[in-house]
């Protein structure tokens, strides 16, 4: 056997390894919602809260739930999603938004979804 890399074995090796490669760097080509997750993982809990303060039992710790869900949501709205699980996040966020900025929220929403199906196309 020569010690010389063979064509065809150079090309084996290269398909085997190029698959890793690709999965290894798709997460920069693609971003990272780590911190809209978090942030809606909070929501989560936020709503939790909300559902279970009766507002006629505790006026002030519904005002302070209401105001620490709204500050979420505007922090969601204000940051692109750019996986399904960050639109994810995002939808729960307009949702649970009854406030005025509601349509600032869903057109947040709606132009992360129509910037990933553009570069989908």
């Amino acid at each position: 056997m020569s010690p010389e890399l063979s064509r065809r074995a150079a090309l084996a090796g290269l398909a085997a390894i190029a698959p890793a490669a690709t999965a290894a760097a798709l997460p920069a080509a693609i971003g990272d919602d780590a911190e809209l997750i978090a942030l809606g993982r909070q929501l989560e809990t936020a709503a939790a809260v909300l559902d279970k303060i009766n507002a006629d039992d505790d006026e002030d710790r519904w005002e302070e739930a209401v105001t620490w869900e709204g500050h979420l949501i505007d922090r969601i709205t204000a940051i692109p999603a750019v996986t399904i699980m960050g639109l994810r996040v995002k939808a729960c966020a307009v949702e649970r938004d009854t406030d005025v900025g509601r349509d600032t929220s869903l057109k947040s929403l709606l132009d992360d979804i129509l910037r990933q199906a553009g570069a989908a196309a």
